[in-house]
């Protein structure tokens, strides 16, 4: 499991495997990873919500209209 986890660090930032100078610094480079990880993760969560959101109000004002089309001619017949 350490294992892929470290693969998967080094796959996300590009950099060769954690080269410390001390454990510290090796933890500190292995957090900052998985922050980077998270917020870009995040944010593309957040633009994907963005988009639906768009995406279901367009389809809503769609229904809406066709539902007055629908009403009006209802009206008229």
């Amino acid at each position: 499991m350490e294992v892929e986890e470290e693969e998967r660090r080094s796959a996300h930032d590009g950099g060769d495997p954690c080269v410390p100078e001390s454990f510290f610094d090796c933890v500190k480079q292995g957090l900052r990873g998985d922050l980077e990880h998270r917020r870009d993760r995040r944010l593309q969560m957040a633009d994907t919500a963005s988009k639906h959101r768009a995406e279901f109000a367009f389809a809503q004002l769609e229904n809406e209209r066709a539902l007055t089309s629908l009403r009006d001619e209802l009206r008229e017949g």
